[in-house]
């Protein structure tokens, strides 16, 4: 039986949006082995890593660890792990690595190139877009657009990485789908009872804005925080009735709970950590807010569209392939908090416009299914 490996950073980076692929590499005879940083369970609960390790034995696959880190600027870490990974590569027969994240994409196609073994690159979002910092450009840049000679098929998922890749880069074959797929499926046999769930986490009457992901720089939920701050100065009429859950764990986490604490914000922010119950949460809530300073293309808000969420968000790289001001929501900048509050405001005294942007966001989401990504993804599998 053929083997292969998928390599990405972080546990979380598999259990979020690479089990689809273990599933469909299974069913077309694939023997998969799971390679990432398996000591840290990352953005996801302790009990949730071990799940994902359970369902990688319950699907007869292996799972090896190495030392590799997300960051660049990890330098003996990253190393460490590219002798970690040749020997893993030594040890097996692998017909193709599948990696994600820009470091796994470079520690992968290193190893695989010196190792004459054929490799596929999702890149899960370039971090050189239009409007980022130079200094990612003269990073990032110049690597992604080198490795990719040495890339068989080089993925991406939003627009503006798809023309940039085909335009300046060097792969053998390049392939856009429209994100990692939104379980639509799952989202809609989810069932909640609204008033139990609201009365369960105190939120009963509440006008409730929902935020999902990894408390990190990127993601930029200072900014809900810093709006909410201001909107308690105003005292706007219907405040009281608004709470702002965030959920997620991650590196900020202290942070953000010290500047709730500071600010006397308690009454007003949730911090709810990592939960495993994000689909009911959704179908509890009135409005989705997404302030990211840079997404690859935002699993979030598409799964909150999909429930029928208006959105406050921003316009950067990869969630401009689907919002739309005054369509799917309100953009605002994700560096003016003035223009956050305001946009608080609008969305809940406005019903109207709450019910068409649901309206709007249901069939926008609809071409982020994963039925049409896992598609495609079989037929990448079985091209190679």
């Amino acid at each position: 039986m053929k083997r292969v490996m998928m390599l990405a950073t972080t546990v979380y980076m598999h259990e979020k949006f690479n089990k689809d692929n273990i599933l469909i590499l299974r069913k077309l005879g694939y023997e998969v082995d799971v390679v990432a940083n398996f000591k840290s369970s990352g953005a996801l609960s302790e009990e949730a890593a071990n799940n994902f390790k359970d369902w990688l034995v319950s699907n007869q696959c292996r799972f090896y660890s190495i030392d590799i880190s997300r960051s660049p600027y990890s330098f003996f870490e990253n190393i460490r792990s590219i002798k970690q990974l040749e020997k893993i590569v030594k040890e097996n027969n692998y017909s193709f690595i599948h990696c994600h994240n820009p470091m796994g994409g470079v520690v992968a196609r290193l190893v695989a190139k010196r190792n004459k073994i054929r490799v596929i690159y999702t890149a899960h979002g370039f971090h050189f877009f239009e409007g980022c910092p130079v200094k990612n450009w003269l990073l990032y840049y110049p690597v992604e657009k080198y490795l990719s000679r040495w890339t068989d098929i080089l993925i991406t998922i939003n627009r503006e990485d798809d023309l940039r890749a085909k335009r300046k880069f060097h792969a053998r074959k390049y392939v856009y789908i429209p994100g990692v797929g939104v379980d639509k499926e799952k989202i809609e046999n989810t069932v909640v009872d609204k008033a139990n769930k609201r009365k369960e986490l105190d939120l009963e009457g509440k006008f409730i804005f929902l935020a999902v992901g990894e408390l990190q720089k990127r993601k930029n939920h200072q900014l809900i925080l810093d709006a909410v701050n201001e909107l308690k100065k105003e005292e706007f009429e219907g405040f009281e009735n608004c709470i702002f859950l965030i959920s997620g764990k991650g590196e900020l986490f202290n942070s953000y709970e010290n500047f709730i604490i500071k600010h006397n914000l308690g009454d007003k922010i949730m911090l709810l950590g990592y939960r495993d119950d994000v689909y009911e949460l959704l179908k509890i809530s009135d409005c989705f807010i997404h302030p990211s300073i840079r997404e690859g293309l935002g699993i979030a808000p598409l799964e909150a569209m999909t429930v029928g969420l208006p959105l406050i968000s921003t316009k950067v790289n990869g969630m401009k392939d689907y919002v739309v001001n005054n369509k799917t929501g309100l953009v605002v900048n994700p560096k003016d908090v003035f223009a956050m509050k305001e946009a608080i405001k609008k969305l809940y005294s406005d019903a109207a416009f709450r019910k068409n942007c649901s309206k709007n966001n249901k069939k926008i989401s609809e071409q982020f299914c994963k039925n049409k990504t896992n598609a495609i993804m079989e037929k990448i599998y079985k091209s190679i």
